[in-house]
């Protein structure tokens, strides 16, 4: 009963403080904020990733209105910015999967020829023989564990992309959003607490057969630049999950993104 009483209290309470406006609310002015955006979401940002002198511009504005507003900086040594460490990963010159067959025959693939390591992947050399373990996952919440039975230590594992029954709603899992137990990483972690050297991913050719281009794949994932952002990224996202909001037109595009 308290519950009930507290909720009557606080939508009493609301109507006056709407009345009541905020301190300087009309500093806040339409056409600053108009400004504001369209500068910082413009085209000569490049999206404002991270590590690019875009973004570096962004955070020099920031700085900039902090000062003209009369904030105190509250960062090291007296400025408004705070030191961090990013980690990053970058590909070796090296980068390369060999794979014998039992009757002798080497299989070889360099980055992009059928192979891209992950970014959390270690630096380093691993070898092992090859086991199939499904979709790679353990999930004790839902009792379904791809390992039961296999011997997995010492060994590399080979594994399906995604989970098993998506789209399904009678799956083992949710059928509608991602796992997060069938994320590269997530798998990663099982497959290394059961004592893997290392991991494989192959397509999940039941529910995704395939990409038009693995060596587009692979640029994807490791680009020589940082990618613009995609403004049809949205539209397109509403469409295939059948939203019925109007997508927003995106316009001309420029070098043939598809």
């Amino acid at each position: 009963m308290r519950f009930w009483v507290l909720i009557a209290l606080l939508a009493q309470a609301l109507p006056v403080a709407a009345q009541q406006a905020a301190p300087e609310i009309e500093s806040i002015r339409k056409q600053d904020l108009r400004a504001d955006l369209f500068y910082l979401a413009g085209d000569g940002f490049r999206g404002r990733l991270t590590n690019t002198a875009e973004n570096q511009l962004a955070a020099e504005f920031i700085r900039a209105r902090f000062e003209r507003l009369g904030l105190e900086p509250a960062g090291p040594g007296g400025s408004y910015f705070q030191p961090y460490n990013l980690m990053t990963a970058t590909l070796g010159a090296e980068n390369r999967l060999v794979a014998s067959t039992g009757d002798g025959v080497e299989l070889r693939a360099a980055v992009g020829q059928s192979m891209y390591p992950h970014r959390f992947s270690a630096s380093g050399r691993t070898g092992g023989s090859v086991v199939f373990a499904a979709f790679g996952i353990t999930e004790p919440r839902v009792g379904y564990d791809d390992y039961r039975g296999e011997q997995i230590k010492g060994n590399v594992v080979l594994v399906l992309d995604h989970e098993p029954g998506e789209r399904d709603l009678n799956s083992p899992f949710d059928g509608v959003v991602t796992a997060q137990a069938s994320s590269p990483l997530e798998k990663a972690l099982a497959a290394q607490a059961k004592g893997a050297v290392g991991i494989l991913f192959v397509s999940d050719v039941h529910n995704h057969p395939g990409v038009a281009s693995f060596d587009a794949e692979a640029r994807n994932y490791w680009p020589e630049e940082p990618p613009r952002i995609e403004r049809y990224t949205l539209g397109s996202w509403a469409a295939r999950h059948d939203h019925r909001d109007p997508a927003p037109d995106p316009g001309p595009q420029r070098g043939g993104a598809g």
